[in-house]
């Protein structure tokens, strides 16, 4: 039972979470193909403001997700993750993926000129980097 529950989550998380990163490269290439983002930097906003500001708006996002996320966890007492350590390091692993993708997804948001080129290739490449991962642990 353990693993079916565990098994079941795993790639339920695997695919939400692809989808979560994915939402985040859609404002930089909007911004960037719109000229928007050039309007601002000509109009003062320093670049590590404009960069910050959208790290900080974003991660509040996924921070909230990670909330749904957990507190489903143990709604649904997802068996092997609702002991213990095992939840208090999940969601802190949940966090820090979430510290790490976000930058990595504007670094790759760069290589698109259509936002919805964007969003497919960052679901793809992040649900199928992510499921071996999972694998193995």
């Amino acid at each position: 039972r353990v693993t079916e529950d565990l098994f079941g989550f795993v790639i339920t998380y695997i695919f939400a979470g692809a989808f979560i990163y994915a939402v985040f490269t859609q404002a930089p290439v909007e911004e960037r193909t719109s000229k928007s983002k050039h309007l601002q930097q000509i109009s003062g906003v320093n670049s590590a403001v404009y960069w910050l500001s959208m790290l900080t708006w974003d991660f509040l996002i996924y921070f909230s997700c990670s909330l749904l996320i957990f507190f489903l966890i143990l709604a649904f007492q997802v068996t092997g993750l609702t002991e213990g350590e095992y939840c208090a390091s999940f969601f802190l692993t949940i966090i820090l993926a979430g510290l790490a993708n976000i930058p990595l997804v504007y670094i790759l948001s760069h290589l698109f000129s259509k936002s919805s080129s964007a969003y497919g290739f960052i679901t793809c490449s992040s649900s199928s980097s992510r499921s071996p991962v999972f694998s193995v642990t």
